[in-house]
């Protein structure tokens, strides 16, 4: 069954500050939405304004458009591995879509005035560990309507039948504002399920029998190319089996060797700890 996770990303809201420079702190707060716990950290929030925390990373989830998270945009830091947001789950989820209003919209004078996302970064950590950036860069419409982002789409298929540990922001490239600098974010809704959102090309019992009948031996191990064509798709059939509980699928994947650097890489450093942790957290 699907739900709807809500919190709020605006984009662009910018106050001014009357002549003085912004400054901006760390910031770091826990929050329990529906049933799910998590933790926002944001790394840059204005310290400005008439009273303590008045521009806080909280107002991402107070589903008022009249206020915001205020923070800065640096060119310097679209790469960081920090994020300029990151979203921890105490418990991984699967992830399947975000809805985000860009700028602040609580007039259109001030959604022109401050600046608003133009390109947005998006990595999912999985569990398993974060190995490498699994990052997906998405642009934004410069209007005042919702927009819905997949997250789902600019991953492989593999990556996504995964629960998400984290999701970590940053704002590669921004629209100017005509008056003011700082980058505000305030609405994002996401939605997730308790379950896989996949459905398998073949049943087990074919897959085994394909795999049995063009495995190549690895001393004990067994590789077959054909796992991998087309997108990788019998290969995220297996992995499909495996996280819903098939023992026999798991032993066929426990000694599957891919031949290449790259998918041998792949199976080592995110597969593999992927459905270790995943096959843990099913056994809580």
């Amino acid at each position: 069954m699907k739900k709807l996770l809500v919190f709020t990303l605006v984009l662009g809201y910018l106050i001014p500050v009357y002549g003085a420079e912004s400054k901006y702190k760390e910031e770091a707060i826990n929050l329990t939405i529906g049933d799910i716990n998590l933790k926002v950290e944001a790394k840059r929030t204005s310290v400005d304004g008439s009273t303590a925390g008045h521009y806080s990373v909280k107002n991402l989830f107070d589903g008022n458009k009249s206020t915001a998270w205020v923070t800065r945009y640096d060119k310097d830091m679209t790469l960081s591995d920090e994020g300029l947001l990151r979203i921890i789950f105490q418990e991984p989820i699967y992830v399947r879509s975000m809805t985000i209003r860009n700028g602040y919209q609580k007039t259109a004078a001030l959604y022109s005035a401050n600046q608003r996302i133009k390109k947005l970064s998006i990595e999912k950590v999985i569990v398993g560990g974060r190995t490498y950036p699994l990052d997906n860069t998405v642009t934004l419409k410069d209007d005042m309507d919702e927009q819905e982002v997949s997250l789902n789409e600019g991953w492989t298929k593999s990556i996504n039948l995964f629960k998400t540990k984290e999701l970590i922001f940053n704002a590669t490239d921004v629209y100017s504002g005509t008056k003011y600098d700082d980058l505000c974010i305030s609405e994002l809704r996401i939605n997730f399920s308790n379950n896989i959102d996949y459905l398998p090309s073949t049943t087990w019992k074919d897959l085994k029998k394909l795999i049995d009948t063009n495995k190549t031996r690895r001393n004990s191990d067994w590789s077959w190319g054909g796992l991998n064509e087309k997108g990788y798709k019998l290969f995220n059939d297996l992995l499909y089996y495996v996280l819903t509980g098939n023992k026999e699928a798991y032993l066929y994947f426990d000694s599957y060797l891919p031949e290449g650097a790259g998918d041998s890489a792949a199976m080592k450093t995110i597969y593999r700890p992927a459905v270790n942790e995943s096959l843990k957290l099913s056994h809580k």
